[in-house]
């Protein structure tokens, strides 16, 4: 199953361009996953920044397996675009938006017939999506040894953007899915577990560059990490696999709350453990915890009618 550990919000309210305005905006770049070898592939996405509160630039390294282990640039947020487009040709260009780590220099063209979509981000509109060919430099420096420098001089993508004007980008009814997860958190690391889905346990952490961040993912899908013992939730990884490690969480106090059509119940409390992620792109890394450290244990369900 993959999930996004780097959320984004999508915008309250509603979005209104005068139809007078040009006739393309809201343009977001996705570029399709291209291989590395071993089993690595290398994509990239730049968002609307209407959606996100500024530009985020993001390139992501993945190898997919029951151990997923992913290697995720992002930018800060930035008001002005990297990517332009307007509905036959465009250019994606990167400086020093995260200093050294990436550059791109790359012109952007129709691969093939474009199609409506109802939707992006949460917003619902006049949205088109267009495939479509970049050639020319893409330079990500990873700074390993494993890695070291990824070049492409042609990558295959998609340009979802807005062509008619008004945009409804109102919350929509919800659907409240049932849910289990624990998260600990020591800084801007963190670990999350759950048995949703079939259960998973991540853990992931920051190193800060100039101008943003690489995040550090590593991912056992399969099996529930969770055992429940009267105020207690153990988390442990199975053994010979490249997370490993086990901790504790130990029950606070739950505030009860509703989320759409959800009930809501979250658990502060103390989570103690050490867990070890054996990268193969970058060094090894250890993730202790402590009772200084924030937790929570939250689960969602239906209302009860009535």
């Amino acid at each position: 199953m993959k999930r996004a550990w780097v959320n984004v919000a999508a915008v309250a309210g509603a979005l209104v361009a005068p139809a007078s305005a040009a006739a393309v905006d809201h343009v977001s770049l996705f570029v399709s996953p291209s291989a590395l070898g071993g089993g690595w592939n290398v994509s990239a996405s730049v968002p609307a920044h209407e959606f996100t509160g500024g530009e985020i630039v993001g390139v992501t390294l993945r190898r997919t397996g029951r151990a997923t282990e992913s290697h995720d640039l992002r930018a800060n947020a930035r008001s002005t675009s990297t990517v332009s487009f307007d509905g036959a040709r465009g250019t994606w260009r990167v400086a020093d938006q995260v200093g050294s780590s990436l550059t791109v220099n790359m012109t952007i063209a129709p691969s093939g017939p474009a199609r409506q979509v109802g939707q992006s981000f949460g917003c619902r509109g006049g949205f088109v999506q267009q495939p479509v060919t970049l050639r020319g430099r893409f330079a990500v420096r990873t700074g390993t040894r494993s890695f070291g420098t990824i070049r492409r001089s042609r990558l295959a993508g998609t340009i979802v953007f807005n062509d008619s004007g008004s945009l409804d980008c109102s919350a929509p009814p919800t659907v409240c899915s049932p849910s289990t997860q624990l998260r600990a958190f020591r800084g801007l690391h963190g670990l999350t577990a759950s048995p949703d889905g079939g259960g998973y346990l991540a853990v992931s952490f920051r190193q800060a560059v100039r101008g943003g961040a690489w995040y550090h993912r590593l991912e056992l899908a399969g099996f529930d990490p969770l055992a429940f013992a009267g105020s207690t939730v153990r988390v442990q990884a199975p053994a010979g696999l490249p997370l490993a490690g086990a901790g504790t969480f130990t029950r606070g106090r739950t505030v009860e709350s509703v989320v759409g059509s959800c009930g809501v119940a979250t658990t502060t409390g103390t989570f103690a453990g050490s867990f070890r992620a054996r990268f193969t792109g970058w060094p090894s890394r250890t993730l202790v915890f402590g009772a200084s450290d924030a937790a929570t244990f939250a689960t969602s369900g239906a209302r009860p009618s009535g």
